[in-house]
């Protein structure tokens, strides 16, 4: 597959997503999602009882309902992500593409106050370390080539490419600022791919986009960038694709079954 032919199933993965949701039957739509849960819970909270097994069997209930949705309407995501995904790892496994990855979750409740230790910055969360342990079991299953590995000074960066990719070049953030447009510009050695773990103003300060306007951007999610320059890379890149955190797992599904 050419990649042209790749470049019009990208364009047209929001037509699929449309279609696929609308196939079944609009009910996973945000506002859809958001009734039904309400449903669930009212149901919950209008026959609640007092008796404590009775209340426990009702949270298994709920929680069993709240599964059932989940499991509907993330199986109906993953069908409208499927062809763009497929054609997107393809690309991946031949290289030559700069994969910008925003760090796991983090403590919102710490501070970055002195960069001399990880006590004192603000750090990932442990969600946010069993959200990296997992991207990094998906990587492991997914045969994409990386030449390098770079990551930020800051814990959170460093700890998160440790978690989720290897150990990764430490380049100091403001000096990665300076650097990363050509980075960005600079294809990777021939069949590799470059990965970067960084920061949304890291990024935002370097390509001028503005997170989550022009583009959304969460902790675990990455940006996919095809280099468009030579050597000193002059010619600019172009932003490919967005990896959400539930992309990591989508890929590793569409890596593991038969085309």
């Amino acid at each position: 597959m050419n990649r042209i032919v790749r470049g019009m199933i990208v364009m047209l993965v929001g037509v699929t997503a449309q279609i696929v949701v609308a196939q079944a039957g609009d009910i996973c739509s945000g506002e859809h999602i958001a009734n039904r849960v309400g449903e669930v819970y009212n149901a919950y909270t209008e026959h609640g009882s007092s008796d404590l097994e009775s209340s426990l069997n009702g949270i298994a209930s709920l929680e069993s309902q709240l599964d059932a949705i989940y499991s509907e309407c993330n199986e109906v995501r993953y069908q409208a992500y499927v062809e763009e995904g497929r054609a997107l790892l393809e690309d991946l496994r031949e290289g030559g593409y700069v994969i910008y990855v925003r760090h796991a979750r983090t403590d919102n409740a710490q501070e970055d106050t002195d960069l001399a230790s990880c006590e004192t910055q603000r750090n990932l969360s442990e969600q946010g370390r069993l959200d990296a342990a997992s991207i990094g079991e998906t990587w492991a299953t997914l045969a994409v080539p990386v030449g390098e590995l770079i990551s930020t000074e800051y814990c959170r960066t460093r700890e998160s490419a440790q978690l989720a990719f290897g150990e990764p070049n430490i380049i100091p953030k403001a000096q990665l600022e300076q650097a990363l447009e050509t980075l960005l510009a600079i294809p990777p050695a021939e069949g590799m791919n470059t990965v970067i773990v960084g920061h949304v103003d890291l990024l935002e300060a370097a390509t001028g986009i503005s997170i989550p306007e022009d583009i959304r951007f969460n902790e675990g999610d990455a940006l996919v960038y095809r280099p468009l320059g030579g050597p000193m890379g002059d010619q600019g890149y172009e932003l490919v694709t967005r990896i959400s955190f539930l992309n990591w797992f989508d890929l590793a599904r569409i890596a593991a079954e038969p085309e």
